[in-house]
């Protein structure tokens, strides 16, 4: 059955409205009545395609202003996606499985200018939330710098419980780089990264190291100003992969 798409190509959810609820995939058909995000389907004329499941990833994004709900395959791609002004206000970040990082997910300070693809924006946001919705998530790479770098950036939280409930840690971030480069870690706060909270995670990493040269799991880097202060570590299981070097 052609469902008559609006349009049938593109990245956003009304490109692949139904033309009338008689078609595939409509309310009626399926018995469905909301989206896999937990949006409620329009009866009229309800969303069929990509927009009923995360085929995209595990990262679900929503947001109060911009571009309010998306899907990423990875945190890199939802925190650059934030850095160019796509996503605003107060962000949720909800893993709903596992990740692997190629390169550095990195969140920079709201109101700095960043790109995502060949989209540049100003981020803009007030916070920025990050939990598993299931058990056994882990966000991994191995990268020779940090896997999750706050550069500037205020008011996140990552807390590795399940929808932010109980006191089990389901979230682990690891980084698996036995690179000795200075630039290796598993978090890094940098450039008066201030009132982030980090808690109920187990992290591991990262890097080799010399006693010359060496972050540690958790790196408090160069302030730009006023310092990277603040900050809250509580309630984790932070531990190291490897042997300091000599």
């Amino acid at each position: 059955v052609d469902p008559g798409f609006n349009i049938g190509t593109g990245l956003l959810a009304t490109d692949y409205t139904a033309s009338a609820p008689s078609l595939a995939g409509n309310l009626y058909g399926t018995g469905v009545t909301t989206d896999y995000n937990g949006t409620t389907r329009n009866t009229i004329n309800p969303s069929v395609g990509a927009f009923n499941y995360s085929v995209l990833g595990n990262v679900v994004l929503t947001a109060t202003a911009g571009t309010t709900s998306t899907t990423y395959s990875n945190v890199k791609g939802a925190l650059d996606a934030i850095n160019a002004g796509i996503h605003q206000g107060a962000i949720t970040i909800k893993l709903n499985g596992s990740t692997n990082e190629t390169a550095s997910a990195v969140l920079n300070a709201s109101g700095t200018v960043g790109t995502t693809g060949t989209y540049t924006g100003t981020a803009s946001y007030t916070s920025v939330t990050m939990y598993p919705s299931v058990t056994g998530v882990t966000i991994g790479g191995n990268i020779a710098a940090p896997l999750i770098d706050l550069n500037g950036a205020d008011n996140v939280v990552i807390d590795g419980r399940v929808n932010v409930t109980g006191s089990t840690k389901s979230l682990t971030i690891i980084n698996t780089s036995t690179s000795n480069l200075a630039t290796v870690s598993t978090i890094r706060w940098i450039n008066d990264a201030t009132y982030n909270t980090l808690q109920y995670a187990i992290i591991k990493g990262a890097g080799v190291g010399t006693t010359s040269n060496y972050n540690g799991v958790l790196f408090f880097a160069a302030a730009a100003t006023t310092g990277n202060n603040n900050n809250t570590i509580t309630n984790n299981d932070i531990l190291s992969l490897f042997v300091l070097k000599n």
